[in-house]
């Protein structure tokens, strides 16, 4: 394995483990603190997510990947949180899988 393939694994184990977050803030809630862990599972999501940052630039700094700045990069967002909210109102209004309330 060079580089380039363990840094590629290792963005996707970083990708797996907020799936792992995500998944015990759902069964437990975000302010939820697992035995013997001082952060809650909102914050240790959070750690993950910055765990694979991380790694995203180390793949850009090896000239493997671009990732967007400044505007390019908010507009890529705003196009994502776009197509979110037009699946969430989705999923309310034709399914009823998803209450729109947000929560505090």
């Amino acid at each position: 394995m060079n580089r380039a393939e363990y840094l590629l694994v290792q963005a996707g184990s970083e990708c797996n483990e907020i799936a792992h977050r995500a998944s015990k803030a759902l069964h437990f809630g975000l302010r939820e603190v697992q035995p013997g862990q001082e952060a809650s599972n909102a914050q240790r999501l959070v750690a993950e997510y910055i765990d694979l940052l991380a790694v995203m630039e180390m793949l850009e700094e090896d000239g493997l990947v671009h990732i967007p700045t400044g505007t390019e990069l908010r507009e890529q967002i705003a196009a994502k949180k776009a197509k979110v909210e037009k699946f969430i109102r989705f999923a309310a209004e034709q399914c009823g899988t998803v209450q729109l309330e947000r929560c505090a």
